[in-house]
């Protein structure tokens, strides 16, 4: 079976500072949660260390970290409706380009669906 990286959900972060807050070692929540150590151990670290570490302002760093890393992600995030519309048919395992060329066609007068372009999405 094919490892396949997913993002840290709000979830994972609130299970991860159950787990600090009990004592657990990085390793034991990993396991918990389904994920490897390194994993947990990078979002501890990056979020100020075993003592200091909550989930909300955990998951509001990664998402200002995510936007800023790519600017179509954050149209997506600032849109919901454009991100439901790209998210459904990722979903459908469409491709990047398959959800901007049916943008173009399906919201050709509406100028808010028409900011993501191919390279946004994917």
């Amino acid at each position: 079976m094919e490892a396949k990286y997913k993002r840290l959900s709000e979830s994972d972060r609130e299970a991860i500072s159950r787990g600090l807050a009990a004592g657990m070692c990085c390793s034991a929540i990993a396991r918990s949660i389904g994920r490897v150590t390194s994993t947990v151990s990078r979002e501890v670290a990056r979020n100020y260390g075993r003592r200091l570490y909550r989930a909300g302002p955990a998951a509001r760093k990664a998402h200002k970290l995510m936007g800023s890393r790519r600017r179509g992600k954050r149209k997506l995030w600032a849109n919901g409706r454009l991100r439901c519309y790209v998210e459904t048919r990722l979903a459908r395992t469409w491709s990047p380009d398959q959800i901007a060329r049916c943008l173009l066609s399906d919201y050709a007068d509406d100028a808010e669906m028409q900011r993501c372009r191919d390279a946004d999405i994917g």
